[in-house]
């Protein structure tokens, strides 16, 4: 008997189990399906926070316009010829330490770094003038050799001769910082002399000016008074009474 006609075999029909997707077909095409939605899914978009808008004046107001920071002036000496000092960077007014090598006159020094530099506030008799030489002795012997700190004119820093416009600082014997422009007139040896834009407060100033001049300090004793030295350039440069004299 041949083997197709072995009886209990069931014959299937021909064509039937062809057509079927293998098993592990259907459980890779989702995965691939998976795969691709992952692969190009987009990424969640930020919310942007809403800008806030300027604001707005309320209308029938008028705005308020921005306040002004007060002017500063140079430090006005207190009593003892004492001033505090105002600070590097502040207004930019410029403070470095120096050392005083010599004297010109007394209103006239010269610095080891910085070279010549002119006491700001004060006019000195010049060195030919009556009481020149004294002043120029209480200078050299207050300041030569000294470690000084010195304030610059913030608007101004030098003078038309390329000398440096200064506030010249010392430490007393109790540690105090003193301000030397104003000691020269507080001891009888400068008169007050503020030109713009480095100017001092002429009223405090000129009361030292008058404490001296009441206790004969300096020249008061001697002299009677501070000589004027702008009415001694004038003289020897042949300026009239109009013209001014720049401080030498």
């Amino acid at each position: 008997m041949s083997r197709l006609n072995r009886p209990g075999r069931v014959e299937r029909p021909a064509g039937r189990g062809r057509g079927r997707r293998p098993w592990w077909l259907a459980v890779l095409l989702p995965l691939i399906t998976l795969a691709y939605q992952y692969f190009n899914k987009q990424p969640p978009q930020r919310e942007q926070m809403p800008r806030e808008s300027p604001r707005q004046q309320p209308s029938g107001e008028t705005p308020t316009p921005r306040s002004r920071a007060p002017r500063r002036t140079p430090p006005a000496p207190q009593a003892g010829g004492h001033a505090p000092t105002m600070q590097a960077g502040e207004d930019g007014v410029k403070t470095f330490i120096d050392v005083v090598e010599r004297v010109k006159d007394g209103d006239t020094i010269v610095l080891k770094k910085q070279g010549d530099a002119r006491l700001i506030g004060v006019d000195c008799p010049e060195k030919k003038q009556d009481g020149g030489p004294e002043a120029k002795a209480f200078t050299e012997k207050a300041l030569t050799g000294k470690t000084v700190e010195v304030e610059l004119c913030a608007k101004q820093p030098t003078d038309r001769y390329g000398r440096s416009l200064a506030f010249i600082y010392l430490s007393d014997s109790q540690g105090r910082k003193v301000m030397f422009n104003s000691e020269l007139v507080r001891q009888g040896y400068a008169r007050v002399y503020s030109l713009r834009p480095c100017h001092v407060d002429e009223a405090a100033w000129g009361a030292l000016y008058e404490q001296a001049r009441a206790a004969r300090r300096g020249l008061f004793g001697t002299l009677g008074d501070v000589p004027d030295a702008v009415s001694y350039r004038r003289g020897s440069r042949g300026e009239t009474s109009g013209e001014t004299s720049a401080p030498n």
